[in-house]
């Protein structure tokens, strides 16, 4: 009742087996990719995939200690009607939209990022970048994924992406 729409989300999958002695072999396969159930403000939706469960909040957000409730919450009706029998992973993934001034077009990406995003050679102007790196913490196992990337300017504002994803 909290989530009144339903969509499907579908797959479609096309493969090509070239042959060496007859025509290449094409199948294709489709199917669910999912089931989502989105609540009035199309803010806010949970999602039953083959994988498994997700609980996902777009913008505008307030903070996580907000969600938790309504994450065990649907977690826990997702264990009701699914009944799995193996957790493989637990995954946090926040991406955020950030909007850097832009002064006569540019930035000065070090005052808002402690990351070397400039290139070597000063005859170069930067026009956009993407920066990412995954890493394990040595002592848990957990994992992290941090995707940095540029957007194109809008207006006088410079859109960065900031994903981060653990997962354990």
């Amino acid at each position: 009742d909290r989530y009144p729409t339903f969509r499907q989300l579908f797959f479609q999958e096309a493969k090509i087996e070239p042959k060496s002695d007859a025509p290449a072999e094409m199948s294709v396969r489709r199917g669910i990719q999912a089931f989502q159930c989105f609540d009035e403000t199309e803010k806010q939706l949970v999602q039953v995939r083959a994988q498994g469960y997700s609980f996902n909040r777009l913008a505008p957000y307030t903070s996580m200690d907000d969600y938790l409730p309504e994450i065990e919450r649907t977690w826990n009706l997702f264990l009701k009607l699914m009944s799995p029998v193996q957790l493989r992973v637990v995954r946090l993934r926040y991406i955020n939209r950030i909007l850097l001034p832009l002064t006569n077009g540019k930035v000065e990406l070090e005052q808002y990022l402690k990351m070397n995003l400039r290139p070597g050679d000063d005859k170069l102007m930067m026009t956009g970048f993407l920066n990412q790196y995954a890493a394990v913490e040595k002592e848990t196992g957990h994992e992290v994924n941090v995707v940095v990337t540029s957007q194109p300017p809008e207006k006088d504002r410079l859109p960065i992406i900031f994903d981060n994803s653990v997962a354990s």
